[in-house]
């Protein structure tokens, strides 16, 4: 009898545990951040880009510290995302990579998201004679996907408070 009530209660607890789950797609949080690791690693790419270009042009030696700098902070940005720059990894899918997501150190999407706000807030303000429209492209589309993150993740968090 005790074995049958063991065997009820471990089925009953197993059924409750994955009908919470059922609600989180953990799927779509690691899209959403593998999107926003992408987005990341191409702004990178960009500032780069736009900071060899402006040191071909010869540009003046404080726009191109300046550029230096906004290429420093996407680098920064990049980092916060990707922590370990496993950037292949993140593109990984299946099981297997989202197990070993979960033994991972979170990624601190609100401090990502402060970093973008204010690399576009110093792009918007500064005067520059180089044109930073792909900068503030990428940075308005990650911070679109950060904001995407940071939902999913709020609703998985909600299903897993007590009730």
């Amino acid at each position: 009898m005790s074995l049958k009530r063991c065997f009820v209660v471990s089925v009953l607890w197993m059924l409750t545990t994955a009908s919470s789950l059922m609600g989180i797609d953990v799927h779509a949080l690691a899209n959403a951040e593998a999107k926003s690791a992408e987005l990341a690693t191409q702004l990178v790419s960009a500032s780069n880009k736009i900071l060899e270009e402006a040191i071909d042009k010869g540009r003046d030696y404080q726009e191109v510290k300046q550029l230096d700098r906004v290429y420093q902070e996407t680098q920064n940005i990049k980092l916060i995302l990707i922590p370990n720059n496993q950037a292949k990894e993140a593109k990984k899918e299946g099981f297997g990579a989202m197990f070993k997501k979960a033994f991972e150190p979170p990624i601190d999407l609100d401090k990502a998201l402060d970093l973008v706000d204010a690399l576009q807030k110093e792009l918007s303000q500064a005067k520059w004679k180089t044109d930073l429209a792909p900068l503030l492209n990428l940075a308005e589309q990650l911070e679109a996907s950060l904001h995407s993150a940071m939902d999913i993740k709020a609703q998985w968090l909600n299903t897993r408070k007590a009730n």
